[in-house]
């Protein structure tokens, strides 16, 4: 398989996971384990050499790495991942245990049908991040094209 096509199923195969159906001992090590591959594919390198316990400033995170973690986390876990809980939490170790956290909190409303995992940003913290990016692409964009402040 090219490794395109290998990164783009795996993404699908995270997507796929039913986390109620993994035993709750196993949890916090499957999710390190993914975050230890995204991560990887991010910086480059094998799985093997992401030390779990090393700080995402030490591996080599910077804002465009942490954006892609958190999105890929958002596509296998099913909920919204706060860009916060990387500094809260920051080793994949750490973040880890974090998320398996999230994950065991129970997401039934009192009628008993189920809600959407939990958000743990909250809708008005996302949208300030959201435009707060979008000012940055815009600024970027108007000097790229030689527009400058």
């Amino acid at each position: 398989m090219e490794p395109a096509r290998t990164a783009a199923a795996s993404r699908d195969e995270a997507a796929a996971i039913v986390w109620s159906q993994i035993p709750a001992e196993n949890i916090t090590g499957e999710i390190e384990a993914r975050l230890q591959a995204i991560i990887a594919r991010e910086l480059g390198m094998p799985a093997s050499e992401v030390d779990v316990d090393r700080s995402f400033p030490e591996l080599g995170f910077d804002s465009v790495i942490a954006m892609s973690v958190l999105g890929e986390a958002k596509r296998s876990l099913g909920f919204e991942v706060s860009a916060t809980l990387l500094w809260d939490h920051p080793t994949i170790a750490s973040l880890s245990a974090c998320l398996a956290e999230l994950l065991a909190k129970p997401g039934v409303s009192d009628d008993g049908s189920e809600e959407d995992p939990v958000d743990p940003m909250p809708e008005s913290a996302s949208s300030v991040l959201d435009e707060l990016f979008d000012n940055v692409e815009s600024a970027s964009a108007g000097s790229e094209s030689g527009n400058v402040l």
